[in-house]
């Protein structure tokens, strides 16, 4: 009987103060990513979010393209989109998403959340 391989499932969050533009988060990953599913929740302002990622190189080779707020997206990737090393996941937003203190309450965080779906090795 042959073995059974099983997709891997990389989650990460990305938490936003109101005016915080960019965050990112490292992750090891070897093989071959099938689906990226990436939330983005309703914001003060109606930004959007673009999901990149850099290999360990620094080269980009994924973009999602912005990405509007209140909305959640399936990416497929066909073919697999083939990686090996680590990854830097990045989520830029296209302006601060909420209000700050003055003059009044300020805004509460956003959490944007990014899921990849690979078949190999994952170190996440």
């Amino acid at each position: 009987m042959p073995l059974f391989r099983r997709v891997k499932r990389i989650k990460k969050t990305f938490t936003f103060d109101w005016d915080d533009l960019v965050k990112s988060a490292a992750s090891l990953m070897e093989g071959k990513i099938h689906q990226i599913h990436l939330r983005v929740p309703t914001t003060v302002n109606n930004i959007t979010a673009t999901l990149t990622l850099e290999d360990e190189d620094g080269y980009e080779v994924y973009n999602s393209t912005a990405k509007a707020d209140a909305t959640n997206h399936n990416i497929y990737f066909d073919p697999p989109q083939i990686i090996s090393g680590t990854f830097t996941m990045k989520v830029t937003l296209s302006g601060a998403h909420g209000v700050g203190p003055a003059p009044g309450p300020q805004t509460p965080d956003i959490d944007i959340v990014a899921v990849i779906h690979l078949d190999g090795m994952t170190g996440a």
